[in-house]
């Protein structure tokens, strides 16, 4: 019997009692079968130093349903080549999919204990992100809703956070300094509350952003500003970011023709390039990738090669479970029909149904949760095999074989 999916329904479905007491249980499952929450912090800065080969790009894998069994099939793979990965979500997530921090770490741990992971397990709050009222200006009350958020996070295990403030980067402005200004405020003042109340024997690993996904391109000059503009919060006083996330001239979600099916992306490297050495010049590890979950593969082996430390990978797995032959067409059918009730207005006059469909889907998983959980159990082997054969996949364009060995280094 897989103990660890045995305490899930309690953990995802029950009263606020019951979730509370269904994720402690699944925490202290895990550390009986030496699983724990970690920090990659240790292993981004080293690695930074040169102290490990450039030789592979962390994924950071967003399951925005399914997850239980999908995060199975992720960890048999990286187990398979003795690999690691990082499971994330974003704020926007939590909503739309209906998983607080507490229950995506149940359903994380649950995998894990029931593919018997052992040693450091890493949860990330993917997309920090300050909504913005105008350029340069957050909404009223953003940092004290992120600082609540963040204290969730980290008491659920998330002891890898990515504050995103590249959403008030006013590009309005004609110096760069002018244009990051607010970005580097918040992200400086939100690692100084990070390290005042991370876990004692945890150094939480803490990324930052200088470029909205999907705008312009990030340059090296948006990097040393930022990074000069950050070091004076943190010097000789505690541990600096260990990432940046840049724009590279991708977009979440992918690029969407007629159809609903995602066309080819570019990514410049020469960005990646740049500003991964100005970062490590500032002691992080380097850039980290987002929207990158649909790129072909020729493009992910690309990656590691130019040195990228990270790589976010989220709507390419939505996909493979929506899209797939053994998906109940009825219930995409009732996603589809979901959307065009909520969303309607929001459709664009350019786009076409199936774009649109395409876009606003994601928005439908918190109402079809239980159902996808309930799914026979035939339908659900079969969309995590394809999940898994997928996982094979990226690992391998990503150089992720033999890597657990540097896990050594994290802390949790």
């Amino acid at each position: 019997m897989d103990q660890g999916r045995a305490l899930l329904p309690k953990a995802l479905f029950g009263g606020v009692d019951e979730r509370v007491a269904g994720f402690a249980s699944l925490r202290a499952l895990a550390a009986t079968q030496h699983i724990r929450l970690a920090s990659i912090h240790e292993l981004y800065v080293a690695r930074g130093k040169g102290a490990m080969p450039f030789t592979f790009t962390v994924p950071a894998i967003n399951l925005r349903g399914f997850t239980y069994r999908s995060a199975r099939a992720i960890l048999r793979a990286a187990k398979e080549i003795d690999g690691f990965v990082i499971f994330e979500l974003a704020r926007s997530e939590m909503q739309y999919t209906a998983q607080p921090s507490a229950e995506y770490a149940s359903e994380v741990l649950a995998a894990a204990i029931d593919e018997e992971w052992e040693g450091p397990l890493f949860l990330q709050a993917d997309h920090t992100q300050f909504k913005a009222v105008s350029p340069g200006v957050p909404a009223d009350g953003e940092m004290e809703s992120i600082c609540e958020l963040i204290v969730q996070d980290m008491a659920a295990g998330f002891y890898n956070i990515d504050i995103d403030g590249s959403t008030l980067v006013d590009l309005s402005q004609p110096m760069v300094s002018a244009q990051q200004k607010t970005n580097i405020a918040v992200t400086g003042e939100l690692l100084a509350f990070i390290r005042e109340r991370q876990p004692e024997e945890v150094i939480v690993s803490v990324g930052g952003e200088i470029g909205h996904i999907g705008d312009t391109n990030s340059t090296p000059e948006d990097m040393q500003v930022f990074m000069e503009g950050i070091a004076p919060v943190y010097a000789n006083k505690f541990p600096g970011l260990s990432k940046v996330s840049v724009q590279t001239g991708t977009r979440h979600g992918g690029v969407i023709d007629a159809a609903g099916k995602t066309e080819a992306m570019n990514v410049d490297f020469d960005v990646i390039d740049r500003l991964g050495a100005i970062a490590r010049k500032y002691g992080a590890g380097g850039v980290v990738q987002h929207g990158a979950s649909t790129l072909a593969d020729s493009q992910l082996s690309q990656f590691p090669a130019h040195q990228t430390l990270e790589i976010h990978l989220a709507t390419g797995w939505q996909n493979l479970i929506m899209d797939h032959p053994a998906f109940p067409a009825d219930l995409m059918h009732r996603v589809d029909e979901w959307v065009d009730a909520q969303y309607l207005n929001e459709r664009k006059p350019d786009q076409t149904e199936a774009q649109f469909h395409y876009r606003m889907r994601k928005y439908a998983w918190g109402q079809i949760r239980r159902e996808v959980w309930e799914l026979p159990n035939e339908v659900q082997d079969t969309l995590a095999t394809t999940v898994y054969e997928r996982a094979k996949v990226i690992l391998r364009e990503l150089g992720m074989h033999e890597t657990r060995k540097y896990l050594e280094l994290c802390e949790g």
